[in-house]
C-alpha cells in the first residue's frame, strides 16, 4: 500500500508495512530507500533508475522471473537482454523493499534479484498491486459474531456426549518428506490432527497439530529462516518441509473425506522444484538428477521413462507458479 507523507509534497511518498519491518522514505528523484542496510555485494550495480539486469541469472530464477513479468504486465516488463524494466507504484515499492527482500540469501545477485522480483511480484499480487494493507485487525466481538447460527448446535453437540473435538491419525514420514502409512517400529511416527475450540464464549477456531518428525522438519525451516540475516536458507530443508505440508494437507483432506485415496498402488512423486533447481540452475544433465533423486534405472526403456518425468516434473513446477500467482491477481 502506497500513501502520500505529506499532500503538498510530491518528491515524498511513503511505502506502508508490507514486507519490511517499519516505514520508508523514498525519494522520487534518486529512486533509492532511505533505511539503514544495504544490498548484497554486486548487486546495485545490476539496478538502474527503474531496471533490473538479470542477464547473469541462472535459467531457474530467469525462468521465475519471466512469470512475473507475463503475470504482472501493468508492473514489469522484460526487455531485451534480460532487462527488467518496473513500472508504476511497483517500481519505488520494490527497490524499497529490496534490501530486506534479498537480507541474508546465499546466492549470486543476479539470481538473488530474480529471487526476489518473484516474491515481491507475489507479494505485490496478494495486497492488490499496493491498494491494501496486508494485515488487517481482528476484532473480538467481530470473531464471536461468527458464531452466530451455529451456537446452539455447539452446545448441543457436548451435552449429548457427541465425542472429542478433534482427532489424530498416525502416519510414518519417508525420508523425502512424504506421509506413509503408519508402523509401530519405524521411529518417524507423525500425529496429525484436527481440533475445534469448545469455548462458545471465544472466538471460534480449529488447529493442525503436527507432532513428531515431521514437526522437526518443521522446525529446521523455522530456525533457517529466523537465522536467514546471517545466512542462506538451504535449500533441501525447504524443499523437505514443502513436501511435509503437502502430505499433511492430502492427509487432512483424505481423513476429512474430502479427497478419496489414491487406489492401488501409490505412483512414485517427484519434487519438481528439486527437480528444475538441480536442471536449470546447478545445470545437471537427466542422469545426474536421476541419481541425486533416487536409483537410477538400468533398463534401457525404464531409463527413458523416467527421464521423462523428471522433465514433466520441472514443467509443471513453472506451470504451478505461473497458476499460483493467476490465482492471485485482484479481479478486475
Amino acid at each position: 500500500m502506497v500513501r502520500r507523507s505529506d499532500p503538498k509534497d510530491k518528491q515524498k511518498i511513503v511505502v506502508a508495512r508490507d514486507i519490511v519491518a517499519g516505514d520508508i522514505t523514498i525519494d522520487l528523484n534518486e529512486r533509492k530507500a532511505s533505511r539503514i542496510g544495504d544490498l548484497p555485494p554486486g548487486m546495485e550495480k545490476l539496478i538502474g533508475k527503474e531496471t533490473i539486469d538479470l542477464g547473469n541469472a541462472s535459467l531457474f530464477y530467469q525462468t521465475k522471473a519471466e512469470i512475473v513479468a507475463e503475470m504482472l504486465p501493468d508492473f514489469v516488463e522484460k526487455r531485451a537482454d534480460s532487462i527488467y524494466q518496473l513500472n508504476g507504484a511497483f517500481a519505488p515499492w520494490f527497490l524499497a523493499n529490496l534490501p530486506v527482500c534479498a537480507r541474508g540469501f546465499d546466492l549470486q545477485p543476479a539470481d538473488c534479484l530474480a529471487d526476489c522480483l518473484f516474491r515481491m511480484g507475489e507479494h505485490w499480487a496478494k495486497i492488490d498491486y499496493g491498494e491494501r494493507p496486508t494485515h488487517f485487525p481482528l476484532h473480538e466481538q467481530l470473531l464471536q459474531d461468527t458464531w452466530s447460527g451455529i451456537e446452539e448446535r455447539w452446545k448441543l453437540f457436548f451435552q449429548s456426549g457427541g465425542g472429542p473435538a478433534g482427532e489424530y491419525w498416525l502416519h510414518t514420514l519417508r525420508k523425502d518428506g512424504s506421509l506413509g502409512p503408519w508402523s509401530d517400529s519405524n521411529p518417524r511416527q507423525v500425529r496429525i490432527g484436527l481440533f475445534f475450540n469448545t469455548d462458545v464464549n471465544g472466538p471460534p477456531s480449529a488447529v493442525v497439530r503436527i507432532e513428531g518428525e515431521a514437526a522437526v522438519t518443521l522446525m529446521r525451516l523455522w530456525m533457517e529462516l529466523k537465522r536467514s540475516a546471517e545466512g542462506g536458507i538451504d535449500q533441501q530443508v525447504r524443499v523437505i518441509a514443502e513436501t511435509v505440508l503437502t502430505s499433511v494437507l492430502h492427509d487432512l483432506k483424505v481423513n476429512l473425506k474430502l479427497k478419496h485415496p489414491s487406489k492401488g498402488r501409490p505412483a512414485a512423486t517427484l519434487d519438481s522444484e528439486l527437480v528444475a533447481y538441480l536442471l536449470d540452475h546447478k545445470k545437471k544433465t537427466l542422469p545426474q538428477v536421476a541419481s541425486q533423486l533416487s536409483q537410477l534405472p538400468r533398463d534401457p526403456i525404464e531409463r527413458k521413462l523416467y527421464f521423462d518425468r523428471i522433465k514433466k516434473a520441472k514443467i509443471n513446477f513453472y506451470e504451478r507458479l505461473r497458476k499460483n500467482l493467476r490465482a492471485l491477481l485482484p479481479v478486475k
